[in-house]
């Protein structure tokens, strides 16, 4: 199953490179900012945490959040991709093995990063056209 998710372009913890959310305050006070206000607007029914979600409810320390598609990863972070680019965020797709993913609400899915496979890294898309369609997890 192809997987969407936000990385850091250098910065990585135990090897795997750090999301927008847990590990910020590593990018310095301005950056850290920008992505605590992100962080603590993203507290609605449309970005749930793994918690909060009702079709994940955990997530185990080997799994970290991405998403069905394209689309789903620009919904989630809409209006944020400036502030993720100037941080030093990128896009990276994997493939992982449809048993090692945890579908959510909104396109949001927990992985096993241990599963997957780097397919691409590419620029956050400052101008991302939003479509209606949300990811599908079959």
């Amino acid at each position: 199953m192809k997987i969407w998710r936000v990385d850091h372009i250098t910065l990585t913890l135990d090897g795997v490179p750090i999301g927008p959310y847990m590990e910020r305050h590593l990018l310095g006070p301005e950056h850290a900012k920008a992505l605590t206000d992100m962080a603590m607007s993203h507290t609605d029914d449309d970005h749930r945490s793994p918690h909060l979600d009702s079709r994940i409810l955990d997530i185990f320390p080997e799994e970290y959040c991405g998403f069905t598609s394209e689309e789903a990863l620009y919904e989630w972070f809409a209006n944020w991709t400036a502030a993720l680019d100037a941080a030093g965020f990128l896009v990276r797709t994997y493939e992982v093995p449809r048993a090692e993913v945890r579908c959510g609400a909104n396109g949001q899915v927990v992985f096993t990063m241990g599963a997957a496979r780097l397919l691409t890294a590419s620029p956050l898309n400052l101008n991302p056209v939003q479509l209606e369609i949300p990811g599908v997890c079959l």
